[in-house]
């Protein structure tokens, strides 16, 4: 799995999934047991329009973290019950990027472990450069 910001992210293939009234996309794995949300700005920029559904073409292939959001208020500011009956907090399956081809998905997921990898490497060396010992950065890293 690729790193972002300390977040696993998880690659899925959306096989389905429907526009929720506001725009969104809520989107199904081939399982069917997770539902990933897809921000409408991901969607347009696939060329979806809200709403249009029967237009969407699956396979599409999705980059997911898992992302907290607090719980929604009725007009009167009063939280809206999960759909579990709980309130609170909820973790929710968040779409990061979006690709209608599996080599778009391949390729940026390639670039970012590459990206990583060379960010990592420069920074082991400047610290190298700099002077700091293995112990040196040992201690730093389990402070950090």
């Amino acid at each position: 799995m690729s790193q972002t910001i300390g977040q696993a992210v998880q690659n899925v293939v959306i096989v389905s999934g429907q526009f929720s009234a506001n725009g969104n996309y809520s989107g199904w794995d081939l399982l069917g047991v997770e539902r990933y949300h897809i921000p409408a700005r991901m969607m347009n920029s696939l060329g979806y329009a809200k709403g249009a559904n029967e237009q969407v073409e699956f396979p599409i292939y999705a980059s997911v973290v898992k992302k907290s959001f607090p719980p929604r208020l009725d007009a009167d500011g009063q939280p809206i019950p999960n759909p579990d009956g709980t309130f609170g907090i909820k973790d929710r399956p968040t779409v990061t990027a979006l690709f209608k081809t599996l080599e778009q998905g391949i390729t940026a997921n390639v670039a970012n472990g590459e990206y990583a990898r060379r960010v990592n490497n420069a920074v082991r060396k400047a610290e190298t450069a700099s002077g700091l010992t293995e112990e040196m950065l040992s201690t730093i890293n389990d402070i950090v």
